[in-house]
């Protein structure tokens, strides 16, 4: 088993990638060369990871965001993108490719040696996952993200009547209560998203692998953006399941938003919920902004110098402007517990494919992530309709 990140590229070939696709998790490039790198006992340190994180945070636009700030959900994302990418890093670093900063090469120095080749579709991959990271509202409503190896899945369910659910005194020889676990009713079925990427090698091999990568994390984004949207149509409209749809609620005065409808709607989760994430356009949330409850000096602060929304009611509220979640419209607020809201089912993570049309030169690059959502708990989804 090589023990150096040299060895280990050069054992990377189209095999070691087919291989890494036929796995359970069904990993990407750049996981790939990291569970090798890992293997090998190469891995960062924890000082290492927390640098890491904080170039990511740059990148993906929170640049003055405290980590700890962040939902743990995307917390942990940024974290696992800076382990798994390490290894991909070194490995540019051995191989003589820089990829950031004035001093970046051009793509064409990947394909100077057949050992560097290998490494393109790697960082293909860790390009789109990171475009993925700037839309970073996905992690804050997924609970669980589980990866499977077929087309469907079928979740948990538990019988959700207070009354069976909670535990009770029992004395000697009394039936104790049994609240009974099932697979769900209906199968969640995952969807492909995909995209062909397709230039010419001339166009793209000129290129900084800087400009490059923009182009690519632009793609992320807009992955990003469309399995959102479908996580927020199916915390609305439900995943199939019985009972899986969601009824709002409504202000006291259609088309007004007051402080006491904030409050109203804080309470309608039930004992054990918390309202931890709101997710609304930018309209309801300036007129939030505006409300002489949240004047406060500190919240205006933080607003305008880390453009860190405040927490109106200790909940951590998103932006989210898309009108491509056919249920979610400007006039709503969905509030969730995201700790048991929401589980997001992968069959294909984000991975890449490229090929080379040789008689017309053409460089194709196939993008494709393959997920869906079921919904975990019926009470942890809340709405407020407003207009």
């Amino acid at each position: 088993m090589p023990t150096t990140i040299g060895g280990i590229i050069k054992g990377i070939d189209k095999g070691f990638y087919r291989e890494a696709k036929r796995d359970d998790c069904r990993v990407n490039g750049y996981q790939a060369i990291s569970d090798a790198a890992m293997k090998a006992g190469i891995y960062p340190d924890q000082a290492t990871i927390d640098n890491r994180v904080k170039r990511l945070l740059f990148k993906i636009g929170c640049k003055n965001i405290d980590p700890n700030a962040l939902s743990p959900g995307m917390l942990n994302k940024v974290e696992m993108h800076a382990i798994e990418t390490y290894a991909l890093d070194m490995a540019l670093s051995d191989q003589g490719i820089c990829s950031k900063g004035a001093g970046a090469d051009r793509i064409e120095k990947f394909f100077t040696t057949t050992t560097s080749a290998v490494l393109f579709p790697a960082w293909l991959d860790s390009q789109i996952q990171l475009g993925m990271l700037a839309i970073s509202i996905l992690p804050a409503l997924v609970a669980a993200e589980t990866f499977i190896d077929s087309d469907t899945y079928k979740g948990l369910k538990f019988t959700d009547v207070e009354d069976d659910q909670q535990l009770r005194e029992v004395g000697q020889g009394e039936n104790i209560p049994v609240t009974k676990i099932t697979t769900a009713d209906t199968v969640v079925t995952v969807k492909k998203f995909a995209r062909i990427l397709e230039a010419s090698y001339e166009a793209i091999r000129r290129q900084k692998i800087d400009v490059f990568a923009i182009m690519l994390q632009r793609i992320g984004r807009r992955i990003a953006l469309d399995e959102t949207n479908w996580a927020i149509e199916t915390l609305i409209s439900g995943d199939g399941n019985t009972g899986s749809n969601l009824t709002h609620s409504d202000v006291a005065t259609s088309g007004k938003l007051l402080y006491s409808d904030l409050t109203t709607f804080y309470g309608t989760f039930p004992v054990g919920y918390q309202m931890t994430d709101a997710v609304c356009n930018w309209a309801q949330i300036n007129n939030i902004l505006n409300m002489a409850e949240f004047k406060d000096p500190m919240a205006g602060f933080r607003f305008q110098s880390t453009g860190e929304l405040p927490g109106p009611l200790g909940a951590t509220w998103h932006r989210w402007d898309s009108l491509n979640a056919p249920s979610f419209g400007s006039g709503y607020i969905l509030a969730v517990d995201s700790r048991v809201a929401l589980q997001q089912i992968t069959e294909l993570s984000v991975m890449s494919e490229a090929d080379r049309l040789i008689d017309r030169d053409i460089e194709r690059t196939k993008v494709e992530k393959v997920t869906g959502f079921y919904k975990l708990d019926y009470n942890a989804v809340k709405m407020l309709h407003i207009s």
